[in-house]
C-alpha cells in the first residue's frame, strides 16, 4: 500500500511538473505574442 502511493505521488510529480512547464511555456508564447503585436 505504501509502495502504491509512493508510486502515484511520483507520477503526479511528473504530471504537476509537465503541466507548470506547459502553462509557463504558454505563457511565454503569450509574452512573444505581446511584443510581436507591439513591435508591428
Amino acid at each position: 500500500m505504501a509502495e502504491k502511493t509512493k508510486r502515484t505521488n511520483k507520477k503526479n510529480k511528473k504530471k504537476a511538473l509537465l503541466q507548470a512547464i506547459s502553462h509557463r511555456a504558454i505563457f511565454s508564447n503569450n509574452k512573444q505574442v505581446k511584443i510581436k503585436k507591439t513591435w508591428t
